[in-house]
């Protein structure tokens, strides 16, 4: 079996038992999951990347030889150099179409709490939700190969969803502080401050986190239409704004 059958296997296994797992350790399964996906979709992206630009080198040579060929061997050097031409025009196509879909493909870089700082948090579910549905808004994204509307308006959702899972995570990162202050104050007054701050974020992480299924459910719709409506595309980039409101929300409420 080779490693791309074992990767996919592993993969097919994770997505089975995901579900039955607690949110304290179905969020930190997701980010992995989704971390794993990234690293093979590049390494694959890097390898067809080096092919075409060896390619494209080697009929841009033959393209710069032919005038020579055509003067000692004849004219079929010409028709040669011409098609010589037209290839190495579209692997370079195909290399700037491969670093515009790197650049536009990343993942989030704020630091998640470990799965046994999430254990009993509230911060859990909300953060867990926000993982899945990136994951699924990245699939997404990088199953449309064209450039036309439905291809930028997907990479731009799974950036705005970016954005809301570093909040999230940053937000998580506050709810657990807040409740080991809670576990550590023993005064009522002071312990109901503490509840009530950690109340406000998982509040806000909440209404995110369904901000990022709202978007999900019209990504898929663009993307599994047969051809995607002016209503459909305009409902997804009305998401994608709100969704990046959300992200405001969040930033400013975790610092």
């Amino acid at each position: 079996m080779d490693g791309h059958s074992r990767a996919r296997r592993w993969d097919a296994a994770v997505a089975a038992t995901a579900p039955a797992l607690p949110d304290w350790v179905g969020a930190g399964v997701e980010r992995r999951s989704l971390r794993r996906v990234q690293r093979r979709d590049v390494r694959g992206r890097r390898w067809v990347g080096r092919w075409v630009a060896v390619t494209t080198a080697g009929w841009s040579a033959v393209a710069a030889l032919s005038p020579v060929g055509a003067v000692l061997g004849g004219w079929e050097w010409l028709l040669l150099g011409a098609v010589a031409v037209a290839r190495a025009g579209l692997g370079g196509r195909e290399l700037a179409a491969l670093h515009r879909d790197d650049a536009m493909v990343r993942l989030p870089g704020a630091v998640a709490p470990s799965p046994w700082e999430l254990r009993g948090s509230a911060a859990a579910a909300p953060l867990r939700r926000g993982e899945a549905a990136l994951g699924a808004l990245v699939a997404l994204a990088r199953s449309l190969s064209s450039t036309g509307p439905p291809s930028v308006l997907a990479y731009g959702a799974a950036g705005g969803a970016v954005e809301v899972v570093d909040g999230l995570r940053l937000g998580a990162v506050r709810v657990v502080a807040c409740e080991a202050a809670m576990r550590a104050v023993v005064d009522p007054g002071r312990r109901a401050g503490l509840v009530q701050a950690r109340d406000d974020l998982v509040a806000v992480m909440r209404t995110s986190a369904a901000g990022l299924d709202d978007l999900l459910v019209a990504a898929v719709e663009v993307v599994g239409g047969a051809a995607a409506g002016a209503a459909d595309l305009e409902r997804l980039r009305a998401d994608t704004e709100l969704l990046r409101e959300y992200a405001q929300a969040l930033r400013s409420l975790t610092g």
